[in-house]
């Protein structure tokens, strides 16, 4: 009886693959129309979790999440978390029965920084304001006044001209780096149900079966010499020139930067089966016959 209880459950670790949308504003309407638009005609979107990044917001947010979640909920998509760089926002993820993730505070510096900017230089008053060129950081538009006598203004843009022309010179004289190519990961046997394989940095060779319920992933491209059966994901980090290459198209999900296709009833003829090459064109995740 005591050896049924054991093997009744097994805990494994695994990599959940999650599409993370930023919530930009708690307008209602702007976010439905949004969903309307990008999922009202996506019938498997239900089979794809999301994370709601709610970086951009504070606490207060906490009295919208209510009317915000039933939205997603409308155009069948499932939110399994919330995210943010604040630990107090997983008080209202439990409340919303979700799970937190919490991300790193470093993403978030350099806006904490341009808000503290921006707050000191409203501060800066005087009878002459000559206002400089905007600068932008973190995606801040800040403008500075300049607070300088005229009679200071000439030399400083010597000196400015001056270390303007070392700077060119150095750049000049510093050898251009080559890029490093980093050899392509190959994998010769069979990769089953269950298993993951990532190629970092990289591309990723396949010359055995990749089994249904396995996932290999690549910051390159993947090629496939062999039944593609699982879920294949190309440039991992961002890559939209990535491709995935297969000699016979069986997948279960494909995906290249992030854009996704899951396949679930079946492909056409000219391509089930197939050797096929998957990448994005217009914005448009692709699969076409190779010839």
């Amino acid at each position: 009886m005591k050896d049924k209880k054991a093997t009744a459950l097994e805990i494994k670790s695994t990599r959940l693959d999650v599409l993370v949308v930023e919530l930009k504003n708690t307008n209602i309407e702007q976010i439905n129309n949004a969903l309307f638009k990008r999922f009202s005609k996506i019938t498997d979107a239900a089979s794809v979790p999301l994370l709601l990044d709610l970086s951009r917001f504070d606490v207060q947010i906490q009295s919208e999440i209510g009317k915000i979640l039933p939205l997603f909920k409308h155009y069948g998509l499932n939110i399994i978390g919330i995210r943010h760089q604040d630990k107090a926002f997983e008080t209202i993820a439990t409340e919303n029965k979700l799970a937190f993730n919490l991300t790193s505070t470093k993403n978030n510096q350099t806006n904490t920084t341009s808000e503290q900017t921006q707050e000191s230089t409203k501060k800066i008053t005087t009878e002459t304001q000559t206002a400089l060129p905007e600068l932008e950081q973190g995606g801040l538009s800040l403008q500075t006044e300049n607070i300088s006598e005229q009679t200071n203004s000439t030399d400083k843009q010597a000196d400015q001209e001056q270390e303007e022309s070392e700077t060119q010179k150095k750049e000049e004289m510093t050898p251009i780096a080559e890029p490093v190519h980093k050899p392509a990961m190959i994998v010769t046997r069979p990769v089953r149900t269950g298993q993951q394989i990532y190629a970092k940095d990289t591309d990723l060779i396949l010359l055995n079966m990749v089994s249904a319920g396995a996932e290999v992933l690549a910051d390159g491209n993947i090629h496939v010499y062999a039944p593609l059966r699982g879920k294949a994901m190309a440039g991992v980090k961002g890559n939209r020139q990535a491709r995935i290459f297969t000699q016979c198209m069986q997948a279960e999900l494909v995906s290249i930067a992030g854009k996704y296709r899951s396949i679930d009833q079946g492909l056409p003829q000219d391509i089930a089966n197939k050797p096929v090459q998957i990448y994005i064109e217009q914005d448009k995740l692709m699969i076409t016959a190779l010839k």
